[in-house]
């Protein structure tokens, strides 16, 4: 073993016992490694928009120097957790033991890197070692790290929920420095990336033509009369199948339910929940090899369209439980209830509701008729659009000019919410609509 000390007054040259000197050195010294008290999402409920084009993570540390900053995420609490452990081994380590401690964190995050499904960096490979340089705000409140993942990452809506293992170190432009060592912010609940929360469905009021049975008599209060058809104006509520989302293999849709909750007006009824399922992307014919069919003209066979509708299901219990409504010639009635038949088996039971009103005949002749409607959900598969029939009417059948109430329109629901929910997202804001109100 040789012992070298110094040959010179800044220890620059060194010296053997037998007084053979070095070449010449600089020691260099690094920058004292940040401490980070706080690492957070600038935002928990980002659009899809903020989301792939700005999210941002934040750091709170003890200098007011730049920063370099790096990342990766993680689909697995599992991994995390793993990879966690290994930074403490070496953030630990006893300093003859720390490069093999840093080489075992180095290998395990390349091994997990390779697997894109488990882990994935935020930066570019060539900035792994340097990392990449990040916004430094000093404020009277502490100093801040912002950095923008989308700067040098592309974000994907499946990365939502995913654990982030966040580092930064500091820089430095002194001559005979270097950069800090990274300190990694760990939590023993991991920090998970937030999802995308939905936009709210724009859902707006409208109306709908419906033409069905009803009975004209003399009287307001008749039991009977003449069967007739009568076409009448009732208010729907309909929205778009939305929160598109383009990716690799086409346009998908983030919203793959929609829960609608129908308050009706007091007296007319319970409040009734619908949780309806619908499709996220286009479906496709294959083969018997499970390779996707074209037609003569060289297109994909189309099975299953994006958006359209699945399957219905009615609660009746704030949403405890759910049972499946049936379509009926591309219609699903939602006055349809749950019950039981004399023997005890279960069935279902219809509850329309009645209209009455007054309508002006040949001959100026006034008489009064009643008709039962229904509530529906329809889908529009042109215009890809969900519709609610109300049993509301839009506008009266007939107004008298010699009775001023003749104008006034009964109202049956009090209030529509649809709130748009999906996989791996944030339920959407509720759109609410008040039938009653025209504007």
């Amino acid at each position: 073993r040789v012992v070298a000390v110094p040959a010179d007054e800044n220890g620059a040259v060194q010296r053997s016992p037998y007084s053979e000197t070095s070449i010449g050195f600089t020691v260099v010294t690094r920058e004292t490694a940040p401490t980070v008290s706080k690492v957070e999402f600038t935002n928990t409920a980002p659009t899809q928009d903020e989301f792939l084009n700005r999210l941002q993570v934040q750091f709170a540390v003890n200098d007011s120097s730049s920063h370099y900053v790096t990342g990766y995420l993680f689909k697995n609490e599992a991994e995390y957790n793993e990879v966690v452990d290994l930074v403490n081994d070496w953030k630990d380590a006893e300093p003859e033991t720390k490069a093999d401690k840093l080489k075992a964190l180095q290998d395990r995050l390349e091994t997990l890197l390779q697997d894109g499904n488990k882990a994935v960096c935020l930066i570019p490979p060539e900035s792994r070692t340097i990392g990449v340089q990040a916004e430094t705000k000093v404020e009277t409140t502490g100093t801040t790290v912002q950095y923008t993942l989308t700067d040098n990452f592309a974000m994907q809506p499946q990365y939502g929920g995913w654990y982030l293992l966040p580092a930064v170190r500091t820089m430095t432009t002194v001559e005979g420095k270097a950069c800090s060592v990274w300190t990694y912010y760990t939590t023993t609940t991991g920090l998970q990336v937030p999802c995308i929360q939905l936009d709210k469905p724009l859902a707006v009021r409208s109306t709908s033509e419906y033409t069905g049975d009803a009975v004209i008599s003399d009287t307001q209060s008749a039991e009977s009369g003449t069967d007739t058809s009568l076409t009448v104006q009732r208010v729907a509520v309909q929205w778009p199948a939305d929160n598109l989302y383009t990716a690799a293999d086409g346009e998908t849709m983030l919203a793959n339910v929609y829960e609608v909750t129908v308050t009706p007006t007091e007296n007319n009824g319970s409040p009734y929940t619908l949780r309806i399922t619908v499709q996220p992307k286009d479906e496709y014919e294959q083969d018997e090899n499970g390779e996707t069919v074209k037609d003569e003209n060289g297109n994909l066979i189309v099975t299953t369209a994006r958006g359209a509708v699945l399957s219905v299901e009615k609660s009746v219990d704030n949403g405890a439980t759910y049972f499946t409504l049936e379509p009926d010639d591309g219609s699903w009635y939602l006055d349809t209830i749950q019950a039981k038949d004399e023997d005890g088996n279960p069935t279902t039971e219809e509850h329309p509701t009645k209209l009455t009103g007054a309508i002006l005949q040949e001959g100026n002749l006034r008489r009064y008729y009643t008709m039962k409607v229904r509530p529906m959900l329809q889908y529009v598969a042109e215009t890809k659009t969900y519709r609610l029939i109300l049993p509301d009417l839009a506008e009266v059948v007939y107004v008298d000019p010699n009775d001023s109430t003749s104008s006034q329109l009964t109202p049956y629901t009090a209030e529509v919410k649809i709130t748009a929910k999906g996989a791996n997202v944030q339920p959407s804001q509720p759109a609410t609509i008040d039938p009653q109100q025209t504007n």
